[in-house]
């Protein structure tokens, strides 16, 4: 059932363009839950790649659990 959102959760993106996200907390190395819809718009599992090859890049190993909702994730320094 459709709910109004609050307008301080809505992103201006252009279509086409790429999400961002806020990487600098989620890598502190806690478990943080993330919401499809709602931390990330797109498939969880796309969501997942994308935090993968995030963490690659930067020097981090990434734990992933697949929720009913989303996803869980945690950070570790190589």
């Amino acid at each position: 059932m459709a709910e109004h959102a609050d307008p301080a959760r809505v992103e201006r993106v252009k279509p086409g363009a790429r999400a961002t996200y806020p990487w600098t907390p989620w890598t502190d190395g806690e478990w943080w839950r993330l919401y499809q819809g709602v931390d990330y718009p797109t498939e969880t599992p796309v969501f997942q790649s994308t935090a993968r090859n995030y963490a690659r890049r930067n020097g981090f190993t990434l734990e992933v659990q697949m929720t009913p909702d989303g996803t869980l994730i945690r950070f570790k320094r190589l």
